[in-house]
């Protein structure tokens, strides 16, 4: 079931795959950026999906078109979180290594 905390969780665990693909790939920018949204967009369906318990399917055909424009809804919004965290932590990266050097 998913809790207030829910979110801040995601959050937290996206401003940590942006870092860890920015750090891995320093010279590939906009690589890492793609590669950190992606992953942010692919842990937050699954945790969506594994800690709602009304995302569940039912037989009847609305219920999927529901599905489907929720799920499209959640894979938008997420995907432009992620975009802009990824955008916002690799630039704060490249601040702090210019100034380590």
């Amino acid at each position: 079931m998913m809790t207030p905390t829910t979110p801040y969780l995601l959050s937290v665990v996206s401003l940590i795959v942006a870092a860890a693909f920015h750090f891995k790939l320093p010279n590939a920018y906009w690589k890492a950026t793609l590669l950190a949204t992606f992953a942010t967009i692919l842990i937050s369906v699954v945790a969506i999906i594994l800690l709602e318990n009304n995302f569940a399917l039912s037989s009847d055909d609305n219920s999927m078109a529901s599905w489907i424009t929720t799920t499209g809804i959640i894979v938008g919004f997420t995907a432009f979180y992620g975009l802009l965290i990824s955008l916002l932590v690799g630039y704060f990266i490249k601040a702090i290594k210019s100034f380590r050097t």
